[in-house]
């Protein structure tokens, strides 16, 4: 697997740079991006969204604590509860209760902001 390091060093250019064009933030020339975007390509680059989630303290994940999946009610809020969410794309994390709540927040489980 293949770093943002390893993409720096292919293309040249600062890990400032790769970052910004990843996370579409702050000025990268047409000429870098392109680059940048080859090396994505060729070292089949994928972010890491834990190492991301430490970072901005968002981990985009849910947790939802049901009874039993097995009751209708809670396997169909489950199911809608995530598309009603106004933070997408998130993901989500299922738990009935014989997990317990330190799961979640070992997850970094996103709170009510």
């Amino acid at each position: 697997m293949s770093s943002i390091r390893d993409i720096a060093k292919e293309t040249g250019l600062s890990i400032g740079t790769i970052s910004r064009y990843i996370n579409k933030s702050g000025y990268v020339s047409k000429e870098s991006a392109s680059k940048i975007k080859k090396a994505i390509i060729d070292l089949d680059y994928v972010p890491n969204e834990h190492a991301r989630a430490v970072f901005t303290n968002q981990s985009k994940l849910i947790g939802i604590v049901v009874s039993s999946l097995s009751n209708p009610f809670f396997s169909e809020m489950t199911i809608t509860a995530p598309s009603l969410c106004n933070y997408p794309p998130l993901s989500e994390i299922k738990l009935n209760l014989r997990f317990n709540i330190y799961n979640m927040i070992n997850h970094k489980i996103d709170g009510e902001k």
